[in-house]
């Protein structure tokens, strides 16, 4: 599946960062404050969607009393919080590091804040791999697939030489808007029956990518 490719589209949240605890921490933080029913880990991977504004609904907020944006600003401060705890997965590096031997283009695309999305990589002392570092214009998670299709555009690239990879339904649908193969990993914020829904290849962790693609 390698062969022919020129570019990896890495998700980060979830895919490269091993942070859905953090998550987890930070949304229940804030339901323990308003005396809401706190989530699962099971019951985050089975919420937890694009657009972010639904996944807030079915938690039981209600916009007529809090506004989304007040409550992503919250978020974010808790989770600037308590993210230094989150570290890189295993094998993360490894993968990283083999696709760069091959040649092969890398950059992040992700729903984060570009700025907040530049120091958090910065600070795992990964910057180096990257051809692009791919965020939001702010805090608020809208989608990913406008940002990508922008890079696209000017990159000259096409979609056959494009290999994505992510861990929720919705870099599936980023990798179907683009027209690229797409490669989900179960143990960020979507679990494998759901990620196995879209009918895209699913593979459990970073290892197993690499097994996948480098060392079949």
């Amino acid at each position: 599946m390698i062969k022919g490719k020129t570019l990896i589209i890495w998700d980060w949240n979830g895919t490269l960062l091993d942070d859905r605890a953090v998550c987890i921490a930070s949304m229940n933080r804030m339901l323990a404050q308003r005396g809401m029913p706190l989530v699962s880990e099971t019951r985050y991977q089975e919420l937890f969607r694009f657009p972010v504004k639904d996944y807030y609904v079915d938690l039981g907020f209600d916009f007529d009393q809090e506004p989304f944006e007040a409550l992503s600003v919250e978020f974010i401060d808790h989770y600037r919080e308590l993210q230094p705890a989150a570290s890189l997965y295993n094998g993360a590096v490894d993968l990283l590091d083999a696709f760069q031997k091959l040649g092969l283009k890398q950059i992040i695309l992700s729903a984060m804040e570009r700025s907040t999305l530049i120091q958090d990589v910065t600070d795992r002392g990964i910057t180096p791999y990257f051809d692009a570092i791919l965020g939001a214009e702010d805090h608020y998670a809208h989608g990913k697939a406008a940002i990508a299709r922008d890079y696209l555009d000017s990159s000259g690239l096409v979609a056959d030489e494009i290999i994505m990879l992510g861990d929720t339904e919705h870099d599936y649908d980023v990798s179907a808007i683009l027209g690229c193969t797409c490669i989900l990993i179960s143990q960020g914020h979507h679990d494998a029956a759901r990620l196995m829904a879209t009918g895209a290849r699913v593979q459990k962790n970073l290892p197993g990518v690499f097994n996948f693609l480098i060392n079949p």
